[in-house]
């Protein structure tokens, strides 16, 4: 009898030890935010299918209305065919391991999880749907990337083409007036430190593209779509650094909370409320993985292979411009028809206004 009992508080203690450490090991996984959509984009809290990694990029393109391949996912219905989204500003925060709730809670309208299906998301593909439906125009496109010694932008268009961080200049920066040290709290986080500097460092730089922005007006009223992506790193380097736990770390998500609101509240001012911000939390992830970059505004070129004489790809657009096309030159064809054989057997002297006004003139003189 007291083996039977010893064995079930055994179990017991057991099945107690396996739930603390289970939810001890519950981290994070990649969430979307969508901080802001007009409201002539709906998105929906439940969607009846999950949303992946390989999905984001396609997602944003719906929402321009570029794309007429079908996605995967229901979670977004565009509500108008002529209204269309400005702007779509996605910004990518890189966390750390053990990561247990998100580190931005922004006013978001939804928020999704995220499938992580592949290793990173590429928003090239979001640039070439922009370029393919641009119709000759230069859609302005700024990516924000960074690495352990410079905060660098990459865009075709001329405003942004030098802008570039490295650490002598950072720290200059970081001191004026108008920095983001001078306008928000910043806690702990310290310049000093080199994980510090890069958060800040990026921070500024979206600053800096926005203040850019609302000098030039002209930049954001083009008639094609504007896309922003940032990517930040600070984060999980401010983690490696100073260590999950650390005050630091506290203060570094109060400052990016502060700072995505004022982010969106300054995008949707810039594009009187017609732009859509996001802020995806992603898993930092191990072992080596190539990562593809090149410049935004690269057109992919298609290898040409004379020995296989492959014919070239076409745009998803081309079956509805064909069908466009090929109607409206029937029916102009048959519109001439009708008014060329109406004119060849009209009668002069009874049909014609100009005979009769001729006719009515000579009498009178």
């Amino acid at each position: 009898m007291s083996s039977t009992r010893g064995f079930r508080s055994f179990c017991s203690s057991a099945f107690l030890l396996l739930l603390i450490c289970n939810s001890a090991l519950v981290v994070l996984g990649d969430l979307l935010h969508i901080a802001h959509a007009p409201n002539y984009v709906t998105f929906f809290e439940r969607p009846t299918k999950s949303l992946s990694t390989s999905n984001i990029p396609k997602m944003i393109s719906h929402s321009f209305g570029l794309s007429s391949s079908p996605m995967d996912w229901d979670g977004m219905l565009q509500g108008s065919l002529f209204k269309k989204p400005k702007a779509n500003v996605m910004m990518t925060l890189l966390g750390y391991d053990g990561i247990e709730q998100s580190p931005v809670m922004p006013k978001a309208v939804v928020k999704y999880t995220v499938q992580n299906d592949v290793p990173f998301v590429d928003f090239n593909q979001v640039v070439d749907s922009l370029l393919k439906n641009s119709f000759d125009m230069d859609p302005l496109t700024v990516q924000l990337m960074s690495d352990t010694q410079t905060v660098d932008v990459r865009s075709d268009h001329d405003a942004f083409k030098n802008m570039l961080f490295t650490p002598s200049k950072l720290f200059d920066r970081l001191f004026e007036t108008d920095s983001v040290m001078s306008q928000f709290d910043i806690g702990t986080v310290n310049v000093s430190h080199s994980s510090d500097a890069t958060l800040l460092a990026e921070l500024q730089m979206i600053m800096d593209i926005m203040k850019k922005l609302k000098d030039n007006p002209t930049y954001t009223r083009s008639k094609t779509p504007d896309f922003f992506s940032f990517s930040l790193t600070g984060l999980q380097r401010m983690a490696e650094q100073h260590g999950k736990d650390s005050p630091k770390l506290l203060s570094a998500t109060n400052l990016l909370n502060q700072f995505v609101d004022k982010m969106t509240s300054d995008f949707r001012n810039l594009y009187d409320d017609g732009v859509i911000v996001e802020v995806l939390i992603t898993q930092p992830i191990h072992g080596d993985v190539l990562h593809k970059t090149r410049s935004l505004m690269q057109v992919i070129e298609a290898k040409s292979n004379s020995t296989l004489n492959l014919v070239g790809s076409y745009s998803d657009n081309y079956s509805s411009i064909f069908n466009i096309i090929l109607w409206g030159m029937i029916v102009l064809m048959v519109a001439l028809f009708v008014i060329s054989y109406g004119i060849w057997n009209m009668d002069p002297g009874r049909d014609s206004v100009i005979y009769r006004m001729t006719s009515q003139r000579l009498k009178k003189e």
